[in-house]
């Protein structure tokens, strides 16, 4: 009979003791400001809040690229921005470090304009991002991570009134790998 209740207050503890650690975990949602490089040439800006333990919503805001091209005979510009929202999922790892997953769609406009043409394109696609992240401190992670994706997109070049036929796009690249530099606001 001793044995029993031994066993019994040993298991309520362990219970007690095991919800206090998720009620721990779920009254500081996380809440995070990234910048997301994926080269020089495509700066990305994301935040993210957890709605849920290890469930968080993501906003990216896609500046992708601002180039400027002149020659001896045209000059161009392009210019992309995007907007994203993921739902990302989180897995402990080890001591301060994660694995994150999640579906992310999105919509990416770009403008380019040479002498003779101006060409607006609108993609629309989905991604599933795949990372991993480490915590440095309580205020600052670094992430690496890449967003395979399928879309479609569609051309019309404006001054001539032209439109292109429309694309659909996979991008499985490993060469699209992002680092983030991650700040959690407390």
């Amino acid at each position: 009979m001793a044995h029993k209740l031994k066993t019994i207050a040993v298991a309520v503890f362990m219970l007690g003791t095991l919800q206090q650690v998720a009620a721990q975990k779920s009254e500081i949602p996380v809440k995070e400001f990234a910048v997301r490089l994926n080269s020089l040439n495509y700066i990305d800006f994301v935040f993210k809040n957890e709605k849920k333990v290890d469930r968080i919503r993501r906003f990216r805001v896609m500046a992708s690229s601002l180039a400027l091209t002149s020659g001896q005979k045209n000059t161009s510009l392009l210019a992309n921005v995007g907007l994203a929202y993921g739902l990302e999922k989180r897995k402990d790892l080890g001591v301060n470090t994660y694995f994150m997953h999640g579906w992310e769609p999105y919509l990416l406009t770009s403008l380019t304009q040479g002498n003779k043409y101006l060409v607006g394109q609108v993609t629309l696609g989905v991604g599933y991002i795949v990372g991993f992240a480490h915590n440095f401190s309580n205020g600052f992670a670094l992430g690496i991570e890449t967003t395979p994706s399928l879309s479609s997109n569609r051309s019309v070049d404006i001054k001539n009134n032209s439109p292109q036929p429309f694309k659909l796009n996979a991008n499985f690249s490993v060469s699209n790998i992002a680092i983030s530099f991650v700040y959690r606001i407390q």
